[in-house]
Parts: structure tokens; C-alpha cells; sequence
């Protein structure tokens, strides 16, 4: 038997047949492996990750705000690379 408190805080008797055991974090768990979902298609190109930062200021070169003449060849280089150009040419 056990003395479980409810949610306000009355204590309850309970017996359990198994002694209930809390669940470990997923880093702590060796016992099963990761399970990816079937449907899950790799990219076919590699993806960039970029801080909010870093969208703002192509945001910025993009509209063609004067803070963004600093981004403008980073803006260039990642349409040409989506595109499929080269990229020598796209920092003018």
C-alpha cells in the first residue's frame, strides 16, 4: 500500500501490483533506437540554417534598405546556389 496525495492534497491508499517505476529522459534511454518516420525524404541539396539576424539583413538587401548593402552579395550567392548557377558570377 502507498499514500498518494490527490490534487488537493488529501492522502489515498493505493496498492499496486507492479512498483510503478518514472520514465527516463530520452538521453538516458539504451534500451531502443531512434525511430525515423518512413516518409522522411532526404534534401536534395544541403540546407543552410540562419539566425533571425541573419534573416533580417537579407530581408534588408532583398527590399533594398541602406542596412542591407552589406548582405546584398550573401543575398546573391544563395539564390544562385537555389538556382543552380555558379557562384563567381553572383557577387557582383
Amino acid at each position: 500500500m502507498r499514500r498518494l496525495p490527490d490534487s488537493a492534497g488529501f492522502l489515498h491508499e493505493f496498492q499496486f501490483e507492479v512498483e510503478l517505476e518514472m520514465p527516463r529522459v530520452g538521453a538516458e534511454r539504451t534500451d531502443v533506437s531512434p525511430l525515423w518516420p518512413t516518409n522522411l525524404v532526404p534534401a536534395a541539396s544541403s540546407l543552410i540554417y540562419l539566425d533571425l539576424n541573419h534573416w533580417i539583413g537579407l530581408a534588408k538587401a532583398h527590399t533594398g534598405h541602406g542596412d542591407g548593402k552589406r548582405f546584398r552579395s550573401a543575398l546573391n550567392l544563395l539564390r544562385a546556389a537555389r538556382d543552380g548557377l555558379s557562384t563567381s558570377s553572383a557577387c557582383r
